[in-house]
């Protein structure tokens, strides 16, 4: 007998790559939510007795859905899949009942072997048709799956933090929006007019995509992050390491997107923006600028950084033809 699927993300990307990875048949019945409240009603309804899930959603996330299982004492297995890639999000979710934690982006033959291992389907289910259900694709807009993939970048981005400060980082759900370069403009002018903040540049380009990534951060936080490395907080030691680290996340960012859309980019060196300094802006000023803003946030140590990745009008085109292919 096949098993009552949810197959819960925000994305419906995500949702249909899960729908048609499962082998046919193995869903008796199959409900998609977007949130986790959704999944959780369903749930409680009793609508599902296997729920693959994801963690960084609004409304009520992935670790409060099961903890809110657990304690109404629901029977339903959960398999977590995300792009929160830390070691201590994979621990905290087994802590709270889930079966498996799979990383995105997840490929079928990595799902069928996990399905595998836990002995919910057999040898021969891994040659067997894929199912053809799913969300019709022409649903997809390009925005949805542009925040996937920025999804799927900030948790490498937070899983190499946490591995540089053996913490766990919150990353709330990236934002995703066309901005006036004059208003982009105006933020880093306020980002920089609080004493002791910076801004740190620096530049990517490829495959006819050009941008720009920004990340705000202050002296205080230079400070905290410099007493979690065990440094004895100079501040020419803090600045290098508000560079290092700016550069790190940068990296990891957008090798991480780079890769989800099987191109190529390469970047320059992380330089501190002057006042009234604005690089890619300078020549952008009058037009509007695609905008992710990612946060990154560690409450035990007052930490919380912003990072915003502008993409330039003209790499639009090449931009949305890449993120066509991962629809289709």
């Amino acid at each position: 007998m096949g098993h009552n699927v949810i197959l819960c993300d925000d994305s419906r990307l995500a949702r249909n790559f899960l729908a048609r990875s499962l082998p046919s048949g193995f869903a008796e019945q199959q409900y998609f939510a977007t949130s986790g409240k959704e999944a959780l009603d369903l749930v409680t309804q009793g609508k599902g007795d296997l729920l693959f899930l994801d963690l960084n959603m609004p409304d009520l996330d992935g670790y409060q859905v099961l903890a809110q299982l657990r304690a109404q004492n629901i029977d339903c297995q959960v398999i977590v899949i995300s792009g929160d890639v830390q070691p201590k999000a994979r621990e905290k979710v087994m802590a709270l009942g889930a079966l498996a934690f799979l990383p995105k982006p997840l490929s079928r033959e990595q799902l069928l072997q996990e399905l595998l291992t836990l002995g919910l389907i057999g040898e021969s289910d891994l040659n067997a048709p894929a199912s053809p259900g799913g969300e019709d694709p022409a649903m997809v807009d390009r925005i949805e799956v542009l925040r996937e993939v920025a999804n799927v970048a900030m948790g490498r981005a937070a899983g190499t933090m946490a591995g540089i400060f053996n913490v766990f980082v919150q990353i709330p759900v990236p934002r995703i929006q066309a901005l006036p370069a004059h208003e982009i403009i105006a933020l880093i002018d306020q980002w920089q007019g609080q004493p002791g903040h910076q801004v740190i540049s620096q530049g990517f380009v490829g495959a006819g995509i050009c941008g720009e990534v920004l990340v705000e951060l202050s002296s205080d936080e230079a400070h905290s992050m410099a007493a979690l490395m065990g440094l004895d907080g100079q501040q020419s030691q803090e600045q290098a390491l508000l560079v290092e680290l700016s550069s790190i996340l940068t990296g990891v960012c957008i090798k991480s997107i780079a890769s989800q859309l099987e191109l190529a980019f390469s970047h320059g060196h992380p330089i501190i923006l002057g006042r009234n300094e604005r690089r890619l802006l300078n020549d952008i000023s009058d037009q509007s600028v695609l905008c992710i803003r990612f946060g990154y946030q560690i409450p035990q140590y007052d930490l919380n950084q912003q990072l915003m990745l502008l993409v330039t009008p003209s790499s639009l085109k090449n931009l949305e033809r890449h993120l066509s292919q991962l629809v289709n």
